[in-house]
Parts: C-alpha cells; sequence; structure tokens
C-alpha cells in the first residue's frame, strides 16, 4: 500500500516542484526545469531531479540539421507523438528498461533547438514532456 501510495504521489510532487522554475542553456536555446534541480555540463548542458528520476539535456543545432536529427532518433525506435510547423515531439524507449525518453525538437530559423528528458517511471511521463516542450530558442 505505501508503494502504491508513493507512486501516486510522485506525478504531484514532480508537478508541485515545476510551480519554482529555473532555466537553463547553452549559447542559443533554452529549457525550464524545476528550480531545485540540479545543473550539469556532462554530455552538453542539462539538469537533473536529485533522485535522478528525472534527467534533462539542451542542445542546439544548426536548421539545416532538423532532418538528419530526426531521422537518427527514428532509427533508434522513438515514436512521433506530435509534429506541427513549430516542433516535433518524439518518445523513445531506452533498451531493456523501462526508462524513456521524450524529445523536442524545435522547427525553428537559423538555430534548432532540442530538449531530451528522461524519466524513470511511467508516472512521470507526462512531468518529463511538460519540461520538454519548454524548449525555446533564446531571443
Amino acid at each position: 500500500m505505501r508503494t502504491t501510495f508513493l507512486v501516486l504521489l510522485m506525478p504531484l510532487l514532480a508537478t508541485a516542484a515545476l510551480a519554482q522554475t529555473k532555466t537553463i542553456n547553452d549559447t542559443q536555446c533554452e529549457i525550464t526545469v524545476p528550480s531545485n534541480w540540479a545543473e550539469s555540463k556532462v554530455g552538453g548542458v542539462g539538469a537533473h531531479a536529485a533522485d535522478r528520476s528525472l534527467t534533462a539535456q539542451l542542445h542546439s543545432f544548426q536548421a539545416s540539421d532538423y532532418p538528419s536529427a530526426v531521422d537518427s532518433l527514428k532509427q533508434m525506435s522513438a515514436t512521433v507523438l506530435e509534429d506541427n510547423s513549430s516542433r516535433m515531439v518524439l518518445e523513445m524507449p531506452m533498451g531493456g528498461t523501462s526508462r524513456k525518453q521524450v524529445f523536442v525538437l524545435t522547427k525553428t530559423k537559423p538555430v534548432g533547438c532540442r530538449a531530451s528528458v528522461m524519466y524513470s517511471q511511467p508516472a512521470l511521463a507526462a512531468t518529463a514532456k511538460q519540461i520538454a516542450e519548454s524548449v525555446k530558442p533564446l531571443k
């Protein structure tokens, strides 16, 4: 019973944590994460929850590289969740584990932005998507 309660409570805590946020950015893009997340420069610009149940990475790319970025994600079994004139949202399982990753690629020019948020439990999927969808170019 306690485990069930904690699993149901986790998304609420993660969403509540988004009430206080901070932005992290590389030289051309930014993403909004909960203010209590630790920032990291390992593997690019990113941040993670204290328990590492959610981890975000941010990358900018030349708009001309957008097709190859999408193709490489699709080759790794990513599923398109949304594709519109401003962005594409994809989700991908992380090989043999229950972990998944949500990607958002902006269709902005001259620079596109890619956010990826890895999450460890299905209950965190909506929070991961919300964080990834906050990606945008710096003005």
